[in-house]
């Protein structure tokens, strides 16, 4: 089952519009269920995400919205969340110096 809010972000990326208003979504949902402790959910959100429906800024993204969570224990699904990204990011050609130098601070 895919959220709402995770399908707004998909359709967002699908017509090429600003990453903006995508990022925010991400962002908004994500914090929310920081802040009210739903850190279960959150992991079970990053198993969920269809990275071939995202960009490369919008993986970026997600890595950001969870690195402290993660850090603190909560995510532990994250690191093969950065694995996916990682792989997925190598099958759209981007360069692996490039890759390294966008999640450097945030794997």
């Amino acid at each position: 089952m895919t959220d709402v809010w995770l399908t707004a972000v998909y359709r967002l990326v699908k017509k090429g519009e600003s990453n903006d208003g995508a990022i925010d979504i991400v962002y908004d949902r994500i914090d929310d269920l920081h802040r009210e402790g739903e850190f279960d959910q959150v992991d079970e959100i990053l198993q969920r995400v269809d990275l071939d429906q995202l960009n490369s800024t919008l993986m970026v993204a997600f890595l950001c919205i969870t690195k402290l969570a993660s850090e603190r224990g909560h995510l532990p699904y994250r690191p093969t969340f950065v694995k996916r990204i990682v792989a997925r990011m190598e099958s759209m050609g981007i360069e692996p110096e490039r890759i390294e130098e966008r999640l450097r601070l945030l794997g």
